[in-house]
């Protein structure tokens, strides 16, 4: 952060990245219950289409890596400007009793990191996908002294378009997750909407700290258009990539922070999804430990 005058600054983001991922498919077509299928379609799919060195063929026939892997990646940039102000309040008896802060930010994101990979089974943006976008972001915070902070806020981010070359666009709304054909689209992801409230009592206890948040964040439904010729684009369907654009996510965070001396502490963090739709719904636990010397 850069601060400049009257509560305004410049803020740049950033970062890296490093994720794995193991593909795996669930063969559920000895359950199919849709279709009418008869004991021998099961027997013929299962045999000609599910097991493992027939799929591994089709794969590589329409070009589909499906191999496990892992990727260290830059993540997007974001430059923002902000505002921060604070306001104090006292009690009738001249005691400072309530900071109140307000954060405003406006910003553009810049797409820095990795983009999707079509020809690979799973592959992840580690950022918007390539699209540039501007962000907004407004915070209200309250803070007691030598009691409890609280706060809560929302943002928008909203993308601009783009065109594709060479995505995979499903050919029939029956088809799912593996579309062997490719095609030039015009694709605007939607926007991404979020909400937060959360807290912080520090030393409620001598030496005992402790904070939590809820984050709620919802990703709207793209929009794509086919840009291929007149002949293809009939062919095409894209609204069953629109319609599984959609996600949102229920986030909590939690953690306690124990500072044994002034020079010793210790920490833990938790972050577990309530819900979520379409999302990695992952649990992730941190320690800490920060010391001086």
């Amino acid at each position: 952060q850069v601060p400049l005058v009257a509560g305004f600054g410049l803020s740049f983001k950033g970062g890296f990245c490093y994720y794995k991922q193991f593909p795996t498919f669930n063969d559920q077509t000895a359950t199919a219950t849709e279709g009418g299928f008869s004991n021998t379609d099961i027997t013929l799919t299962t045999t000609n289409l599910m097991e493992k060195q027939q799929f591994d063929a089709i794969a590589s026939e329409i070009g589909l890596n499906t191999d496990s892997f892992s990727k260290t990646a830059a993540e997007d940039a974001v430059v923002e400007l902000y505002w921060n102000g604070e306001l104090g309040m006292d009690d009738v008896d001249g005691h400072h009793i309530l900071n109140i802060k307000p954060f405003l930010s406006a910003g553009v994101v810049i797409p820095a990191g990795n983009k999707k990979d079509p020809d690979k089974a799973f592959s992840l943006p580690t950022g918007s996908d390539g699209f540039w976008a501007l962000s907004a972001q407004a915070d209200l915070g309250f803070d007691f002294p030598e009691s409890i902070e609280l706060g809560f806020g929302g943002g928008v981010t909203i993308f601009e378009s783009d065109l594709r070359t060479n995505q995979r666009v499903p050919t029939s709304l029956t088809q799912q997750s593996i579309y062997p054909w490719k095609a030039k689209i015009e694709k605007r992801p939607g926007p991404v909407w979020n909400l937060h409230a959360g807290f912080k009592a520090k030393d409620f206890i001598q030496g005992l700290s402790f904070y939590g948040n809820f984050i709620y964040t919802k990703h709207e439904r793209d929009r794509i258009r086919m840009k291929d010729t007149a002949a293809r684009n009939a062919v095409f369907k894209p609204r069953k990539l629109e319609d599984e654009s959609a996600w949102e996510s229920k986030m909590f965070n939690l953690g306690v922070d124990f500072q044994v001396t002034p020079e010793l502490t210790f920490g833990f963090g938790l972050q577990s999804p309530f819900t979520g739709k379409r999302v990695y719904r992952t649990t992730t636990l941190m320690g800490s430990l920060r010391f001086s010397i």
